[in-house]
């Protein structure tokens, strides 16, 4: 933007203020001055109708009232009409008084009215009978005993013409004072500029980095020793050599500090933990990008918005109020969420100043959801485990309780083999829990071994494993696999999983029926199709099998002697691979689970 002299910029800044200054006068105190005007010649006019009431009440009976309002309207030049209080024109100083209409029934006229409610009235119209603009004044005479209306007008033009004469001199004056106003602000800008330019100049060379040329003293003829211009030169000396003394300290200061801020601001962006400040004027100063995903904020929008009507959470509202208003730390256990259930604790502190001033409040929140889960599935694992581990026990103690009674040697050895086969299911469901253990460990340590392996000898190698149990329920197992497939596993936990997933569709499949076990490659990934047909799992139940001792049909799992373990292994397994395992279909015709795996060319574990 080009720069314009000090002269100019006064004058564009001083005339605006006066002609909106002029204008003020000429539409404000114009107005006023109208109605100064008009206000006296309504006292004027008002005293005329009194001193008319008086010559009235002592003219000669001889005199007729007309006579006496022409006589009237001459030496005081002004409009007369007497009228009583029905309306009726009694005379008037300009119009027959026979020809005049009735003032209350005809076009009732509103300074009449107002007189005879309160004893003086006044309006401004137009006056038909003159083709002029009137200013009306009605007085309520009593004139020997009787009430009369004593109305006295005068005509606008000559009221109009001094109003006029009023605002033209005001024009005149005010462009007198322009004219005096324009050379002033020259001139004076023009004395005060070139001191002004020289230290302008000095103060670029600082800007610069100049800070050795002093700054001289100026003196002009019209201000002389001026203080304040002075005083800038002094100043300006005195801080460009303290400025060539800090400008490396506040430099060095500068950067350092702005390293700590990004630092912070890197640090605040990365936690996990949610962050959320808020002022005293119950205004969000602060979010970072935890906490805007859990409350559903933006970082940047909501920044001086006031939390409560940004913030949905009930909870977390009621918390950052009572930390506002009692100024007292708060911890608290809140819920996010209907469908997806988040669980968080907050804690929440007053923010204070270097003088130990509240300036509003912080809000820390701590995603706990994990815990809460992990706590509710510890919870009902034990209480399965518990009720797993209660049956077999309970039996093994009836069974040995009944065969230490005095019963038939064969009856006892029965009771005896039922508490032996109690025991070796327990033992069974240890050994499982035992394994889910160790698979988990390994999960969460990543101390799994996976190498690329082929996928045929792994799984003949587990149908190979529960030979017995196919010889038992007649069951055909067909192999389909090719032998250059192969994937990145371990061995011995692949191998476990097929057992399990073979042995479940062998123990709830069709007896003497088959298990086709197929084995297909596609897209980088290996697919593992075990099909059988038998049980049908209805579809609410498909996902629910896959947690630990969950039974859709309780009494056929212990027909089989299953511990209700197995699926949550090859679960398990699954995830160690980076696979996943699931019911791909159940129906009449037949049920697949489906365990799939990266192939050798996808796998990043």
């Amino acid at each position: 933007m080009r720069n314009r002299p000090l002269y100019l910029q006064l004058l564009y800044f001083v005339l605006p203020i006066y002609i909106l200054g002029w204008g003020f006068q000429y539409y404000f105190i114009g107005p006023f001055v109208e109605e100064f005007y008009l206000d006296e010649t309504k006292e004027h006019l008002t005293s005329k109708a009194y001193l008319i009431q008086s010559g009235i009440g002592t003219k000669n009976e001889s005199v007729s009232l007309q006579d006496f309002v022409m006589k009237s309207s001459k030496l005081s030049e002004i409009r007369i009409t007497i009228l009583d209080t029905n309306g009726v024109v009694l005379a008037d100083s300009e119009e027959d008084p026979a020809l005049m209409e009735n003032h209350r029934t005809v076009n009732k006229r509103e300074e009449i009215e107002v007189a005879i409610k309160k004893g003086v009235g006044s309006s401004q119209r137009y006056s038909t009978t003159i083709n002029e603009d009137m200013l009306y004044v009605a007085i309520l005479a009593n004139i020997q005993n009787s009430s009369f209306i004593i109305r006295t007008s005068e005509s606008m033009l000559s009221l109009n013409m001094g109003i006029n004469t009023a605002r033209q001199r005001i024009v005149l004056i005010s462009i007198i004072i322009l004219i005096v106003i324009i050379p002033a602000v020259i001139l004076t800008s023009r004395f005060i500029t070139r001191p002004l330019f020289v230290i302008g100049k000095a103060a670029e060379k600082i800007s610069k980095g100049d800070l050795l040329g002093p700054i001289p003293d100026f003196q002009n003829k019209i201000f002389s020793n001026t203080k304040e211009i002075n005083s800038i030169s002094t100043a300006l000396n005195d801080m460009a050599k303290e400025l060539n003394k800090k400008i490396k300290t506040i430099t060095k200061e500068k950067n350092e500090q702005k390293n700590i801020l990004n630092y912070i601001n890197i640090i605040q962006y990365s936690m996990s933990e949610g962050l959320i400040a808020v002022d005293l004027n119950n205004k969000i100063s602060a979010i970072n990008k935890a906490a805007a995903s859990y409350l559903d904020l933006h970082r940047k929008k909501d920044i001086g918005k006031p939390f409560d009507k940004r913030i949905k959470n009930k909870a977390i509202k009621k918390t950052i109020k009572s930390i506002l208003k009692k100024h007292r730390p708060l911890t608290k256990e809140i819920r996010i969420g209907q469908l997806k259930k988040m669980f968080f604790t907050v804690n929440g502190k007053v923010l204070k100043d270097q003088r130990s001033k509240p300036v509003g409040c912080l809000i820390v929140m701590t995603d706990v959801t994990r815990l809460k889960q992990l706590e509710a599935m510890r919870r009902v694992f034990v209480a399965n485990v518990s009720h797993e581990l209660k049956t077999p026990i309970t039996s093994i103690g009836g069974y040995i309780e009944t065969a230490q009674g005095d019963i038939p040697l064969k009856t006892k050895n029965e009771f005896l083999e039922k508490a032996i086969r109690q025991n070796n299911r327990m033992n069974s469901i240890i050994d499982d829990l035992l394994r889910l253990s160790r698979i988990e460990a390994l999960e969460d340590e990543d101390a799994f071994n996976l190498s690329i392996q082929n996928l045929l000898p792994i799984i003949e190698g587990s149908v190979e494993d529960i030979r017995e149990n196919i010889k038992k329920y007649s069951i055909k197992i067909d192999i389909k696999c090719s032998e250059d497939i192969s994937a990145k596993v371990d061995s011995q936990l692949m191998r476990e999983a097929l057992i399990n997933l073979v042995d479940n569709a062998i123990k709830y499949g069709d007896e003497s029926s088959t298990v086709l076990l197929s084995v297909k490659e596609k897209t980088k990934t290996v697919f593992i199709d075990i099909e059988n047909r038998g049980s049908i799992i209805p579809e609410k139940e498909r996902d629910r099998i896959f947690n630990r001792f969950y039974r859709i049909d309780k009494s056929r799992s212990k027909k089989t002697g299953g511990t209700g373990l197995g699926l949550a292994i090859v679960k398990h397994i699954s995830i160690v691979h980076g696979g996943n395992v699931e019911v791909k279909k159940s129906d009449e015709t037949s049920t697949i689970f489906r365990l799939t795996l990266p192939s050798k060319s996808n796998a990043n574990v």
